[in-house]
């Protein structure tokens, strides 16, 4: 680190703060440092030095000071609305989920609907996650990097509870010895560890088949497609029932999470009809799109506002955000004051050689 300590004779140290968090100022520091990398980069006192500063009358920085503290404030308070409309909204999601699987989204459903039911006396059932497989799970494989190898997922492949079949490599294999990790539609892919406990177990499903590997970071859930409705698993696996068995068994090892199979297919899993898995899937696909529309805006919302506090530092050391007051001491008068006191010893003698610019 840097000390700057600034000349409170000369400049507010509040204004100068502010200079230095305004983008342009920011731009002009990176184009300064030196280096091939973004650890090895570097800020030198020679290079620093020659920052120009925009410096205008003393009562006017503390006028700039006082109305960028106050139209902050009201951004402070904007966004903090945005940010908490946001989060009502993600736990109305999970609210939706909560009810999607204790019956309670559909219970209109199932009374305009008993034909669709089935034979069973209860619509609802505890099970397990082996109970809903074609197979055992699987672990994908490790492979090296080599162009024309066949193709193999990459881990950024599980996007918002699908698989997106163009995030791929080309591995050091062929298609031989990928034939027991190619996916296939229907499959459920998740990822095996993730230094955040929030990330680890998350996954999609694989729309259609595809002459593509899945890899060893992931682990494949081959779901039966007669028991369980591909898109209604994606809802249950990322419901609060599920997370909590996810991240209660859990293991850490060198600041990764990680799950294993024989614990992941152990987890219970509530399960009605696939007519009425598909109601639900329709009532969430609905209640979502709304959702992350009002999400989309609220983003949007906190970009403009970003970009506002952007524009209130430009004008601000361009002149434009408060009045200048002509009979405010000019800073050339001032600093030509200033070095005149120092020079004849009626001001505090300072060591500090004066920084170019200003």
């Amino acid at each position: 680190m840097y000390q700057l300590r600034a000349d409170p004779e000369i400049i507010d140290r509040s204004l100068l703060e502010l200079f230095l968090r305004e983008p342009e100022t920011q731009k002009r520091i990176d184009e300064m440092k030196t280096g091939i990398s973004d650890s090895g980069l570097n800020l030198t006192h020679s290079r620093f030095a020659t920052l120009i500063v925009p410096l205008p009358p003393l009562a006017e920085q503390k006028r700039i000071v006082s109305k960028i503290e106050e139209l902050f404030s009201e951004l402070d308070a904007g966004e903090e609305s945005l940010r908490r409309a946001r989060r009502q909204l993600g736990v109305y999601r999970q609210s939706l989920l909560k009810q999607a699987f204790e019956g309670k989204l559909t219970e209109a459903w199932r009374k305009q609907n008993p034909d669709l039911l089935g034979s069973r006396a209860a619509p609802w059932r505890d099970v397990v996650v082996s109970d809903v497989l074609t197979s055992k799970p699987t672990n994908g494989r490790s492979v090296k990097d080599r162009t024309g190898g066949f193709k193999v997922l990459r881990l950024t492949a599980l996007k918002n509870g699908k698989i997106d079949l163009h995030e791929y490599k080309e591995g050091d294999w062929e298609a031989s010895d990928a034939a027991n990790h190619v996916v296939r539609k229907g499959d459920f892919l998740l990822s095996r560890g993730n230094g955040s406990i929030k990330l680890v177990g998350r996954g999609g499903v694989v729309l259609e088949n595809a002459d593509i590997a899945f890899p060893d970071t992931m682990i494949r859930l081959p779901l039966d497609l007669e028991q369980v409705d591909a898109p209604f698993f994606v809802y249950l696996w990322n419901s609060e029932q599920v997370r909590r068995q996810i991240e209660n068994s859990a293991r850490t090892t060198a600041g990764i999470y990680k799950i294993n199979q024989s614990l992941l297919t152990r987890y219970r899993l509530p399960l009605c009809s696939l007519p009425e898995q598909r109601e639900i899937v329709r009532l969430l696909d609905e209640q979502f799109t709304v959702i992350e529309q009002n999400e989309r805006e609220l983003d949007a919302a906190l970009k403009r506002s970003v970009a506002l506090r952007q524009s209130i530092l430009k004008k601000a050391f361009t002149g434009q955000l408060v009045s200048q007051d002509p009979t405010d001491e000019p800073a050339s008068e001032l600093l030509e004051r200033i070095r005149k006191e120092r020079a004849q010893g009626t001001a505090k003698p300072t060591k500090t050689k004066q920084p170019r610019g200003l």
